[in-house]
């Protein structure tokens, strides 16, 4: 028993953004590839694996690297509500893209996820390096985290330093 989503369909994924954020929200679509130098930074196609070609991105707009990069503060995916309260051992498997480069500095921008149970939130892991290629993660033993419960969801984030300028995909 569990909960899959290769986004085919549309099952209540919520996305938010910080009121300073002007670029670069959350959005289900097939996903256009962007280029920055030699580096592709935004995915040419949705994970080869999984079923469908919709994934979600942040921006998709490719007419450049910063044309639709996320600029100016966070953006948040969050999952819907999941119910782990009878799984003994619950395990969290996405797989994920991210980029960060260019700007006046060293990239210094981060994607991150956090656990909820409705009651407190919790970080599990942080990605500081960008790897600009699908990357694959499994989280195993969730319930060491927090109490696991009916409000469980799990939440994608990622954001931009807004004085550094760097791309954040």
């Amino acid at each position: 028993p569990g909960y899959e989503d290769d986004f085919v369909f549309d099952l209540g994924w919520e996305t938010s953004a910080e009121a300073t954020v002007t670029g670069g929200f959350w959005e289900r679509d097939v996903p256009e590839a962007t280029y920055f130098l030699e580096f592709i930074s935004n995915p040419a196609e949705d994970l080869p694996v999984d079923l469908g070609n919709l994934c979600y991105v942040t921006g998709n707009n490719p007419a450049s690297a910063g044309a639709d990069d996320v600029d100016g503060g966070k953006v948040t995916l969050s999952s819907p509500l999941m119910d782990l309260r009878s799984m003994s051992n619950p395990v969290l498997e996405f797989s994920f893209w991210f980029f960060n480069g260019g700007g006046s500095s060293l990239p210094n921008d981060s994607f991150y996820v956090e656990l909820s149970n409705g009651l407190e939130q919790v970080r599990l892991a942080t990605y500081t390096v960008g790897s600009n290629e699908w990357t694959s993660i499994q989280l195993e033993n969730l319930q060491e985290y927090l109490s696991l419960t009916e409000q469980m969801q799990v939440h994608f984030i990622t954001g931009d330093d807004a004085a550094q300028g760097h791309l954040v995909e």
